[in-house]
């Protein structure tokens, strides 16, 4: 996987917002039921829901097409993965999962009640990791560019595509 094609991808969505009076309402979503509706297939459709993780496997199926984006997601047709924690356990369950960031990999945060957001990583240093995230910002209807201390609580752990 060329890292740099989805950061790239990624970075060019920064500034997305949904539509005014339309709340959880995404291109992203819109792009995945209409014309890949094998992916999350009959887990319906993904319109109107919070939309961190469809935002990133949107970037993935449009940087690598969708035969890749199964592939370096682990994500088999009718999959789960808009919700956060299936995301995360799909790679989990081929062991790409771990705690240090790189760029192009999947960021996992968590709050009280578990897996909670999810984004990509841009880039990383020895203190801070920058991420793409979509269903963010201060009102949760954006596509916002965010760097966090990477000794933060709020980080549960990152995946790497293969």
């Amino acid at each position: 996987m060329d890292a740099k094609k989805v950061i790239e991808y990624a970075l060019s969505q920064v500034g997305y917002k949904e539509p005014s009076g339309k709340k959880n309402w995404n291109k992203y979503a819109e792009d995945i039921d209409k014309n890949y509706p094998r992916w999350y297939g009959s887990c319906g459709k993904k319109q109107w829901l919070d939309w961190c993780s469809v935002f990133v496997d949107d970037c993935f199926i449009q940087t690598y097409g969708v035969e890749n984006a199964h592939k370096l997601l682990n994500r088999p047709n009718d999959n789960l993965g808009a919700v956060v924690s299936f995301a995360y356990n799909y790679l989990k369950s081929i062991n790409r999962v771990g705690k240090n960031p790189e760029p192009g990999a999947t960021i996992y945060f968590q709050n009280s009640r578990g897996l909670s957001h999810t984004g990509i990583v841009v880039s990383c240093n020895a203190t801070s990791v920058t991420t793409v995230e979509g269903n963010a910002g201060p009102n949760n209807d954006s596509v916002v560019k965010n760097t966090y201390s990477r000794s933060s609580g709020y980080i549960y752990g990152y995946g790497y595509p293969v």
